[in-house]
């Protein structure tokens, strides 16, 4: 049995053949992170990011800013906000669904703004599972 193996495993790294489970392009967990205005104003995202498959993209937020943060989603490809805004009150750090059902495919970018436009201008953070 083993001989086969390796055989099947020789096999296929020669004719560059390369399984993947469908597990490997699940969500996964991916940092997130800006800085927000005193203004009020939607602080625009840089990063592009992609979704994998089609499902939900929950947000924990690591660090929280004085008046709390709200985080809304925009596509890149038609320039709308497609979900949010979902808010976090100061000091909160539970996890929340900023959307459902997000197609596979789908490229967007994550725009912030205090939740009360209070203080200084902070930096936040969070952990995005999409």
């Amino acid at each position: 049995m083993k001989r086969s193996l390796t055989a099947l495993a020789v096999l296929a790294t020669t004719a560059g053949v390369f399984a993947v489970p469908t597990a490997a392009f699940a969500a996964q967990n991916n940092d997130i992170g800006g800085e927000v205005y005193t203004n009020g104003g939607w602080t625009p995202g840089h990063v592009t990011r992609h979704k994998t498959d089609t499902g939900d993209i929950k947000v924990k937020i690591t660090n929280n800013v004085d008046g709390g943060i709200c985080l809304r989603l925009r596509s890149t490809t038609s320039n709308s906000v497609f979900a949010g805004p979902v808010c976090w009150v100061a000091g909160e750090y539970t996890a929340k669904f900023v959307a459902t059902d997000v197609l596979r495919g789908t490229d967007f970018t994550i725009e912030a703004k205090k939740r009360v436009a209070t203080g200084t201008n902070n930096e936040w953070a969070g952990i995005a599972n999409y």
